[in-house]
């Protein structure tokens, strides 16, 4: 795999690959984090001074609307502290997202980003190998207690939630799969990291990591083989292959303490015969929460960060928590003011891509693949996590939208060539 970084982009990318590295992989050392982040700050302060202007585009404007606006529900909320504490990292994120975007304005620098997100899950493997001790992976292979507990889940050994490093191995196996079809990974060492990074997410007994691991690939080879002989065979060969893992999960014992019975609650999503867990219980309970206080204040909601407050003391949840549901989580907070605001972006990026399918095959198939698979997959996974304040999640969200202003502008490039 190579990763080429122009001698006028040095320190930049340098700094974009650090800045990644920090977050999705090294977390846990926070001197590493911050000096990533302040490294980043000082490359965009740099290039913005010699440029002289930054790009102002709705990524930018509704980044800063939603974000003064969450810090204006500061005013009515209940629990201001609650709404100092999620703001804190909204300001993070949104300032590193509008940065990205003012500089992500050509193919090379948008797979420069995916080529350094895998660069992090080969850092981020082997710092979790060496730093989790050999007790925890035994423990992870037993059944946990109950299905919401993170005991018996790797992850906190380099500082990550469980079901937060197994999205980001899901997601980045999707990735590398996309730098493999583009030529631009070592088949040898993608199959090794694919293996690893289903691993670990097995380890993570995450069923939302899960769901990506099947869903994602499956989505992206669908979409970026052009010839119908291909899907003829993709389908039905990931249908055996699901059929053949569930299995494996619900009867092999091993595979189902790990993570078959997790998947058990799930199923109870579909069939109500079967009896939903704790965490599926609770997560139903949030909604239903989250929906009432909507009801309640639905224009600009209880205020940012305040579902937590309303969910433990006014409805007997069962801690003071986020909604576990980013849909819920920006209503109930922000209304539908907030909403809109928020998910204009992710919308917008799905819209376009429906919208310009044909025209953006043709200029480049395997980038438009990429970009619809995320995007359609992060908003399914937006019923079950929180992500406003995720980085990983951010900045694939802002490299996807820079992919659509990428492949808009060569339309309109090629549109008058031809003229």
């Amino acid at each position: 795999m190579k990763i080429k970084i122009k001698k006028v982009n040095d320190f930049f990318s340098i700094s974009i690959l650090l800045l990644i590295i920090g977050f999705c992989a090294l977390r846990k050392i926070t001197f590493f984090m911050y000096f990533a982040e302040m490294v980043f700050l000082f490359c965009c302060i740099d290039r913005i001074k010699k440029r002289g202007r930054m790009i102002i585009d709705n990524y930018m404007k509704l980044s800063i609307i939603f974000l003064l606006f969450a810090g204006l529900s500061y005013i009515w909320s209940i629990s201001t502290e609650n709404t100092i504490s999620a703001l804190l990292p909204l300001f993070q994120i949104s300032i590193i997202g509008i940065l990205l975007d003012d500089y992500l304005d050509d193919l090379e620098k948008i797979n420069f980003v995916w080529k350094a997100l895998i660069v992090s899950s080969i850092i981020m493997t082997v710092f979790l190998l060496f730093t989790t001790p050999y007790v925890d992976w035994i423990n992870a292979m037993k059944a946990s207690s109950n299905a919401s507990t993170a005991a018996n889940r790797i992850g906190r050994s380099i500082g990550f939630q469980p079901n937060g490093l197994g999205i980001i191995c899901a997601f980045t196996i999707i990735i590398w799969i996309y730098v493999y079809s583009i030529g631009k990974a070592n088949k040898k060492l993608t199959f090794i990291m694919i293996t690893l990074l289903t691993i670990v997410i097995l380890f993570t007994k995450s069923r939302k990591a899960l769901i990506i691991l099947v869903l994602g690939p499956i989505l992206y080879l669908i979409l970026y083989k052009a010839r119908k002989s291909k899907l003829l065979l993709i389908l039905p060969v990931a249908g055996v292959a699901i059929v053949i893992m569930t299995w494996l999960f619900l009867n092999v014992s091993f595979l189902y303490d790990m993570i078959g019975f997790r998947l058990v609650g799930f199923f109870s999503v579909f069939n109500h015969s079967i009896n939903a867990d704790a965490s599926i219980l609770a997560r139903n309970n949030m909604v239903k929460t989250g929906l009432d206080l909507f009801k309640q204040y639905p224009v600009a909601g209880v205020g940012f960060g305040n579902f937590s407050y309303y969910y433990f003391h006014n409805y007997g949840g069962w801690a003071e928590v986020y909604a576990h549901n980013n849909y819920i989580e920006i209503l109930s907070d922000t209304g539908l003011i907030g909403f809109v605001l928020y998910y204009y972006i992710p919308f917008s990026i799905l819209f376009n891509l429906i919208k310009n399918w044909k025209r953006f095959v043709i200029i480049d198939r395997k980038l438009t693949a990429l970009l619809i698979t995320f995007i359609i997959i992060r908003l399914i996974m937006d019923y079950g996590m929180v992500d406003y304040d995720d980085e990983f999640v951010q900045i694939c969200t802002v490299t996807c939208y820079c992919g659509i202003k990428y492949l808009k502008r060569k339309v309109i490039f090629d549109a008058k060539k031809g003229e």
